[in-house]
């Protein structure tokens, strides 16, 4: 065992101590740290690679942290976009989903899935439920510079039940949608920006006699399809509108209500320097309009 011991590596920066070590196993997520494979050998010897880096700080807990300080973000394993501060600490079973690009960042369950066929943002969906999912749409360039400029909760509300009613329009026969808007809250977050949280009820009913003649003999044939329950908040940064939905089907409401919640307040939504074209410029990007007239064509 002390054989095997000894040829094992350490993926850290030096060895950290088991002090360290035991601060890096508590992360919520596993995380991968480019780093010099070192052997942990028995003792150092005077004038040993191993010696200089006690001398310089490396080797010691001290010098696993600052090469801990120096990485601002790192990648989880198997997923680009989940990512997971150092010293953030994390909901238990949780991970954190950011782009620095875009502005904004939310926890999602460790368990729920990368869905790559969404088209928007950033979609998951819980593989033990395929109700349930989440997503992020921004919108382009508004004349919105806070959420208020968008009316009341119960404004925005009503925009959001519209805009889900579109989303079902079917040509069917025989079909009906109910919805209602359950609550409307705003929320602070913690740099003092404010959140809408929505939440919005939608029940769709289908007929089984669609040729039926008359309207009583329509709804005589009605079955429930569906129940759900979408719940949006709503953030306003870089002039644009940030969405983040999340649905599920209205008897595991109940359930899923602490999943939920921490999803939702987690939500937060940031200034990044070059959210246009235009900022870019006043930035001092340089942007490529067209290609080089001494490239060839590309077909």
């Amino acid at each position: 065992r002390a054989a095997l011991r000894s040829r094992m590596p350490l993926c850290l920066s030096g060895d950290p101590g088991p002090r360290g070590i035991e601060e890096f196993r508590n992360q919520a997520v596993p995380v991968s740290l480019s780093c010099n494979l070192v052997h942990a050998e028995g003792g150092t010897h005077k004038g040993s690679r191993r010696s200089k880096e006690r001398k310089r700080g490396i080797g010691s807990p001290k010098g696993f942290i600052n090469a801990l300080s120096s990485v601002p973000a790192l990648t989880i394993l198997g997923n680009p976009m989940l990512t997971a501060n150092a010293f953030e600490k994390l909901p238990q079973g949780y991970s954190k989903v950011q782009s620095k690009l875009d502005g904004y960042k939310f926890y999602v369950p460790d368990f729920w899935l990368l869905s790559k066929t969404s088209g928007n943002e950033a979609a998951y969906e819980n593989p033990l439920d395929f109700q349930q999912n989440l997503f992020i749409s921004i919108s382009g360039s508004t004349r919105f510079s806070k959420i208020s400029e968008m009316g009341s909760p119960q404004e925005v509300a009503q925009d959001v039940e519209k805009k889900i009613l579109k989303e079902f329009m079917s040509t069917r026969i025989g079909v009906r949608r109910n919805s209602e808007i359950v609550s409307a809250i705003p929320r602070e977050g913690k740099d003092g920006t404010m959140y809408y949280d929505i939440n919005v009820r939608v029940q769709s009913f289908a007929s089984r006699n669609q040729l039926a003649v008359t309207a009583e003999e329509m709804e005589k044939g009605m079955e429930k399809e569906f129940d759900r329950t979408y719940i949006t908040s709503i953030g306003v940064a870089n002039n644009r509108v940030y969405d983040l939905r999340l649905q599920t089907g209205t008897d595991a409401l109940k359930s899923s209500k602490g999943t939920f919640d921490t999803i939702t307040t987690s939500f937060e939504v940031s200034e990044v320097k070059c959210p246009t074209m235009d900022s870019c410029k006043a930035n001092g990007a340089k942007i490529v309009k067209k290609l080089p007239e001494n490239n060839p064509p590309a077909f």
